[in-house]
């Protein structure tokens, strides 16, 4: 395999999309960092990543991918490398961004009565990979394993 094809094995589109996910998440109001239980964290984590899979399954079904095991296996590799990503770039914001940009809400998931690290990176992460997931309409209508690319500055056909 060239460098190309092993590049699109690495779905760059989701860790883009996580990025903005991260963006969207913590310029939420910072009730979310503060939860009263902690199954709120959990079960909005469940939510949205049904969600994202239930997307990626209909966009691999509209892309041609057979039913059955094959679209099963496909879609869990896709959701787990986006999984991966967003964990990574989850990981990333709530330790280096997050305190730099919005320290109240640093202290928040610090402080007293937060959920455990576990859940605040399980739910931040699922946000990320939802968005990576969902942000695909915003990108030229390919599927999340296209490579991610850019419009020509000059010369570009509409």
């Amino acid at each position: 395999m060239g460098s190309r094809e092993t590049t699109n094995l690495w779905c760059l589109r989701l860790p883009a999309g996580a990025a903005l996910g991260m963006v969207a998440l913590i310029s939420l109001d910072d009730t979310w960092a503060h939860p009263d239980t902690w199954t709120w964290p959990v079960v909005a984590s469940v939510v949205v990543l049904a969600v994202a899979g239930g997307y990626l399954t209909l966009e691999a079904q509209g892309h041609g991918v057979p039913g059955g095991r094959i679209l099963a296996g496909r879609v869990l590799a896709v959701a787990g490398l986006g999984l991966a990503h967003a964990v990574g770039v989850a990981a990333l914001v709530l330790a280096a961004v997050v305190p730099a940009v919005t320290p109240d809400l640093a202290h928040k998931l610090a402080g007293p009565g937060a959920a455990s690290p576990a859940e605040l990176l399980m739910l931040a992460a699922s946000v990320g990979l939802a968005a990576g997931v969902l942000l695909q309409i915003l990108w030229d209508d390919r599927p999340v394993t296209y490579p991610l690319t850019h419009l020509p500055w000059r010369g570009r056909a509409r």
